[in-house]
């Protein structure tokens, strides 16, 4: 769908509808871009301008063709020569089909950026541990000994737009790039070939935007679906999900053991690292594989040295919202882990964090099955507070889990500060309150970073409380 535009200077003049500014950069950043290469941007957003003032501030709002905010105009879609599509948008979306049959191009905003930029790719996709994964490798590489003296840069579904610097891109310059399966499925469009593809895991999510399990898997897919003997593709050596996929690319399946971190390709197996020393910020084994996987990347692809990736993952500052410690107040540790918005996420955090343990989780519901987590919460949690929609099956389901003749204290709540409280009246010291919601949270907040920013503050608030 990007076929005609191949090139930057292949915008100037063209009509290009830009659907969705929205509050995280990506708009933003396109919409500059485009006004950049000499094209006639037409903006529009659902939002009005009240609510996108921030983003509305970022660009010149004088130099746009049209800009229509509180609803769309179908003229817009149908008489551009392309639209570039916010990546929450689904593929059914009755504009873009009218987009489609009237012969409009559509394309995204890291499609742009990956046919703009000069550079090397790293693509890390997954079901669980795609930030932190993404954000590790970036690190390791910034702070490795570099023959070629590449800038490292980092972006993609992190959020912001990687369009404002793209320019600035040279050759030797290796981009790590976080890709959402929203993302990857469109990336098919531009036949993306990444230098190294890194799939952390892969799980049923996002039903609600994908509609099967095979669709979501096949638009992961994407990712690797055009590479060559030239690329590679790294994932866990389990992950049966991935193996199954046709790509032509070097295939590097990682294994961890506590002994050594291999990684066997075909008719080869080699060790790379010895047994992992203990990394504090990312317990657990699930961040054992996420360090072995960009261990990978960094020393079998970039060749970068073991003892220098090593110590540079003992500078690495984990995101906030995954599994985040966020402090100590009166004895009871607490953990922000927003981020873990699907069921194997929190399952992880879940085996994790020891000893006693609360958890406060549930939000909306993305068609997954929560009988696993049901399952986990019910043999793992001392207590346990529901939120959303899906609060009263997880509620239903963890009671059920439960052996004949066991109790726990496992509710209901209405809201986040609702479940925070009725967590904290069961804990006592030594105990953890652990936020590892297991679902997206539309509906009391509008996205994950504001469900857990609000965790923090109730922490802060008993804190206060605690020392007044």
């Amino acid at each position: 769908m990007d076929g005609p535009f191949l090139a930057p200077d292949s915008l100037r003049g063209r009509r290009v509808t830009v659907m969705g500014l929205g509050r995280f950069g990506g708009g933003v950043g396109v919409v500059n871009y485009l006004l950049r290469q000499g094209a006639v941007v037409t903006l529009t957003d659902q939002l009005p301008a009240s609510e996108l003032a921030d983003s509305l501030a970022r660009i010149d709002v004088g130099q746009l063709a049209n800009l229509r905010l509180g609803g769309h105009d179908s003229l817009d879609f149908t008489s551009a020569d392309l639209v570039v599509v916010n990546p929450a948008v689904k593929p059914e979306h009755p504009l873009l089909k009218l987009a489609a049959d009237a012969g409009t191009h559509l394309t995204t905003e890291l499609n742009l950026f990956w046919l703009a930029q000069r550079g090397h790719i790293v693509a890390v996709t997954g079901s669980v541990g795609k930030s932190t994964t993404t954000t590790l490798i970036a690190h390791i590489l910034e702070r490795t000994r570099d023959e070629n003296g590449g800038t490292v840069r980092c972006g993609g579904n992190l959020g912001g737009s990687l369009l404002d610097v793209v320019e600035e891109i040279e050759p030797s310059d290796i981009t790590v790039l976080e890709i959402s399966s929203f993302q990857a499925e469109r990336l098919g469009w531009v036949q993306a070939r990444p230098d190294v593809v890194v799939v952390t895991n892969l799980f049923p999510n996002h039903l609600d935007w994908h509609g099967t399990v095979g669709e979501y898997f096949a638009a992961k897919s994407q990712l690797a679906r055009y590479l060559t003997s030239e690329q590679a593709l790294v994932f866990p050596e389990h992950d049966g999900n991935v193996a199954a996929w046709n790509a032509k690319g070097q295939r590097l399946r990682v294994s961890v053991s506590k002994d050594a971190v291999s990684i066997q390709t075909v008719g080869e197996a080699r060790t790379i690292c010895g047994a992992l020393p203990e990394f504090p910020q990312l317990p657990g084994p699930h961040s054992a594989m996420n360090i072995a996987l960009a261990l990978t990347v960094c020393i079998d692809e970039f060749k970068r040295p073991l003892d220098e990736c090593l110590d540079a993952i003992r500078s690495y500052e984990t995101l906030p919202h995954r599994l985040q410690f966020i402090g100590e107040v009166q004895g009871r540790k607490f953990y922000n882990d927003s981020k873990a918005t699907t069921p194997e996420a929190a399952m992880a955090a879940l085996q994790t964090v020891m000893g006693p343990l609360h958890l406060i989780a549930g939000g909306a519901d993305k068609g997954v099955d929560l009988t696993p987590f049901a399952q986990a919460i019910a043999q793992r949690v001392t207590s346990a507070c529901f939120l959303g929609a899906t609060g009263p099956a997880l509620l239903t389901s963890a009671n059920q889990c439960l052996p004949d003749g066991e109790s726990k204290p496992i509710a209901c709540a209405n809201s986040l500060e609702e479940a925070f409280g009725l967590v904290w009246a069961q804990s006592q010291p030594g105990d953890t309150i652990l936020l590892s919601p297991g679902c997206a949270s539309f509906g009391e907040f509008r996205n994950y970073e504001e469900r857990g920013a609000a965790f923090c503050g109730l922490v802060e608030s008993l804190r206060c409380r605690a020392t007044s």
